[in-house]
């Protein structure tokens, strides 16, 4: 059998070649062997202990016709029995497909279902609670792996978490970078993080990015970190953070970028 990887993802960005915008599935692993095909009588060939063994050549009736066979029996027997693949089995017998993240039902990252076009956040925001003296600090890996501690040193940080998967942020996102002189103005720092779920990478978030015209760095958080400590469990989440590490301000869902600027000014 040849495969891909054991639990990889694939999105739209990973595709190439012509046509790849009908595409909703990739092959994911092939099974190889051999096989025969043979005509007859059903109960002639269903008497036959196989129609494909090395000694079904001989031992076969001739009232049952063989009309294709592929590969040597001999070499797929030992295949089996080494656990070794032979160029003599080889053949392609059966194919395993992978949805594409965002093209199918059950092809979309945990948290999230298909509406036709997309993966869509099923979450819908209400209320973010991040009781008084909240404290968020923690190391988180950039998209090349490099750890990040958080807060920033020296000034507040703007923590913007946003997901692939997530539709709200295809707006919060852009709107906010725009913003970021403004952010630097006040001494604060935008810092983009991507909470991925099972099965999305950061080369499935660095594509989504693309795709809403940003390009910039991003950390990244594998669930973990931003819900362990500042009890944030939904996206999008902007968070203020000052350099002491307190939380002094959560975006509630309806704020806007200048909101967020505002806020960011008014930190210690």
């Amino acid at each position: 059998m040849r495969a891909l990887p054991v639990g990889g993802a694939y999105t739209a960005a990973d595709l190439r070649g012509p046509e790849c915008d009908r595409a909703t599935h990739v092959v994911s692993r092939v099974y190889l062997g051999g096989f025969a095909m043979v005509a007859g009588e059903s109960s002639v060939i269903d008497a036959a202990a196989s129609v494909f063994s090395a000694k079904a050549g001989a031992s076969r009736d001739a009232s049952a016709e063989h009309i294709a066979r592929e590969g040597v029996a001999e070499a797929c027997e030992k295949a089996q029995s080494d656990g070794k693949e032979n160029s003599q089995c080889a053949v392609p017998l059966r194919v395993g497909l992978l949805a594409i993240a965002g093209r199918v039902e059950g092809g979309c990252p945990s948290g999230s279902t298909f509406d036709g076009k997309q993966c869509v956040q099923r979450q819908v925001v209400t209320q973010i609670d991040c009781p008084p003296g909240t404290k968020l600090e923690g190391d988180l890996p950039t998209e090349d792996g490099a750890l990040v501690s958080i807060p920033l040193p020296n000034r507040t940080t703007v923590i913007d978490a946003w997901s692939p998967s997530c539709v709200p942020c295809r707006e919060r996102v852009p709107a906010l970078v725009k913003r970021a002189a403004d952010l630097e103005a006040a001494n604060a720092k935008l810092v983009l993080v991507a909470v991925l779920a099972e099965g999305e990478s950061t080369e499935q978030a660095r594509a989504t990015l693309s795709s809403w015209g940003v390009s910039r760095p991003f950390l990244v958080d594998r669930g973990d970190v931003l819900p362990r400590e500042s009890s944030v469990h939904v996206l999008p989440s902007t968070l203020v953070i000052s350099r002491t590490g307190e939380v002094l301000w959560v975006a509630p869902p309806t704020a806007s970028a200048d909101d967020v600027v505002k806020a960011a000014r008014s930190g210690p």
